[in-house]
């Protein structure tokens, strides 16, 4: 199963008042390139820390330390998703280009439609999860398309190891507030270093199994 929306910072905070980054048992050996932080990089920037926005300023590290705690505390196998499941998730079953369809519709999604000249809204920063349910997939999944980049769990090169304490480069997919609506094409990708982070980047999670 995958989240309908992306973690946000209200559901983040609670692995951070859990001393979550406290037990290395979370975190595998990948630690935040910051190395003793104890909470993402914009925690204390209001203009980012609002319940329902989607963490932002977390690195691929803090967001598989994040399923790591969620699998512990809720008996689930809980996951970032495989850059196949995500893509099957925002594209169902008749392979479209953007959740809602073929051709990019204005108002569907929290994106700079301004890029390059274009015409449309640029909101300049993230918007509550959900806030645009003309923008679901077909599997009545939100937000994937634009609001923040999405962490997969795979390596942007396949061949490279997807240990999770590796440096390799780790794929995001589904364009940010910040980005133009081609960038949130179902079939776009980008990878960026699992130990940085940016206003810009959070992740949502799949699930196996029942809870206990």
């Amino acid at each position: 199963f995958i989240a309908r929306y992306p973690v946000t910072f209200a559901q983040f905070g609670a692995f951070v008042r859990a001393h979550g980054y406290h037990y290395m048992r979370y975190w595998s050996g990948c630690l935040p390139q910051a190395g003793n932080r104890m909470r993402p990089a914009l925690w204390e920037e209001a203009r980012w820390h609002l319940d329902n926005h989607p963490v932002v300023g977390v690195s691929w590290c803090e967001a598989a330390a994040f399923c790591q705690w969620f699998s512990e505390q809720s008996g689930l196998d809980v996951r970032l998703p495989s850059e196949l499941q995500w893509e099957k998730a925002a594209r169902g079953s008749d392979g479209r280009t953007y959740p809602w369809g073929e051709r990019y519709l204005q108002g569907h999604a929290n994106l700079n439609e301004l890029w390059r000249g274009q015409s449309g809204h640029y909101l300049g920063r993230t918007t509550p999860v959900g806030l645009f349910p003309q923008g679901a997939s077909p599997y009545g999944v939100l937000d994937m398309a634009g609001n923040v980049w999405e962490w997969c769990r795979d390596t942007f090169k396949p061949q490279e190891s997807e240990a999770i304490n590796g440096v390799s480069d780790r794929v995001l997919r589904g364009g940010s507030w910040d980005f133009g609506h081609h960038f949130a094409a179902t079939f776009m990708r980008t990878g960026f270093n699992p130990h940085q982070c940016r206003d810009d980047i959070g992740f949502r999670v799949v699930t196996y199994g029942e809870p206990d």
